[in-house]
């Protein structure tokens, strides 16, 4: 028997959108295993800014990823032994590390787009070009509000 107190919070936006993103996730984990990726699709999103922005430290990394020194520093090793990703000296720092997709990588890489474009399709199947720039817009602001309170929380 549901409580009352049960079904309040799932009115919460927080659990709508963790239990959302959860349900999209699946269904990008089945169509990466379906279509026999290299990467998982958790891969393909971890790896996303490093296409994005070569030349990462790892310290940079975690923080955009949100994760903790060692679970960086298991993930950038596993990695860097199945050819996914390697560590080569900054051009800026000769001292530092930066982190560089393989070639392999990004052809991996490249070929989950398709995936990730046909399950947004889903995604916004049911919504108005009008709902889906809407939609975009309060996630927008929800996040940076997100990231303002994190940042101006001490």
């Amino acid at each position: 028997m549901k409580t009352k107190k049960t079904n309040d919070i799932r009115t919460l936006l927080g659990i709508q959108l963790s239990e959302t993103m959860l349900s999209m996730k699946a269904l990008l984990v089945r169509d990466f295993e379906e279509a026999g990726q290299k990467l998982t699709f958790e891969e393909w999103m971890n790896l996303l800014p490093i296409l994005e922005k070569e030349g990462l430290t790892q310290k940079e990394y975690g923080k955009i990823l949100g994760k903790d020194k060692t679970t960086i520093s298991r993930m950038i090793k596993a990695w860097e032994s199945n050819g996914i990703l390697k560590r080569v000296k900054s051009e800026n720092d000769g001292r530092a590390l930066v982190l560089s997709l393989t070639d392999e990588a990004r052809l991996q890489h490249e070929l989950g787009f398709p995936l990730v474009r046909a399950a947004d399709k889903i995604f916004k199947k049911s919504m108005s070009a009008k709902e889906e720039r809407e939609l975009l817009r309060l996630l927008g602001q929800i996040k940076q509000e997100t990231k303002h309170f994190l940042v101006n929380r001490g």
